[in-house]
């Protein structure tokens, strides 16, 4: 949250890359840590995640992704010179957005349960709790508009959106 907050404040006072690559770098990690460590998976902290609010900053986090893409792409225009660190940025917010999208996708994942336990029954019962607890803050706290306007995004850039095959 507190990367989230200075990217806000520096958007807010003036439109500068200098610096942005390595908060969105630092992010991306921190995406891939959190989808790390709710492997396995595990469902106590996959609960914690999501009742820390973990959603919302993701939501902000493509926000403020948005607005500095607007911006810089401005940038770019008055200053061609500024082209290359503009690439290299970008490619560091492509990356951190998969890493955000991987993390989202890791809240789904749930532990196989195997049918032949005796409390098979109760076992079952609090994993689809969780289950329905997860997709509530999903659909609660992530913008549809925002998860959408990834999947094109990453879609235009894929392989398969120049691929006949897939038109």
């Amino acid at each position: 949250r507190m990367m989230l907050d200075k990217m806000e404040q520096d958007q807010l006072w003036q439109a500068s890359m200098e610096g942005r690559q390595e908060q969105y770098s630092l992010l991306a990690q921190l995406f891939q840590t959190a989808a790390e460590i709710i492997q396995g998976p595990s469902r106590g902290n996959q609960h914690l995640l999501l009742e820390s609010g973990i959603l919302l900053d993701v939501n902000q986090l493509w926000k403020r992704q948005r607005i500095d893409e607007f911006t810089f792409r401005e940038l770019i225009q008055d200053n061609e010179d500024l082209f290359q660190m503009w690439m290299d940025l970008l490619r560091a917010m492509r990356l951190c957005e998969i890493s955000a999208l991987k993390f989202a996708l890791s809240l789904m994942e749930e532990e196989y349960l195997n049918p032949e336990e005796t409390n098979f029954r109760e076992l079952s019962e609090a994993l689809a709790e969780h289950k329905k607890k997860t997709i509530r803050h999903m659909v609660e706290e992530l913008d549809p508009k925002v998860i959408c306007d990834k999947v094109i995004t990453h879609w235009n850039l894929s392989v398969e959106a120049v691929d006949s095959f897939y038109q």
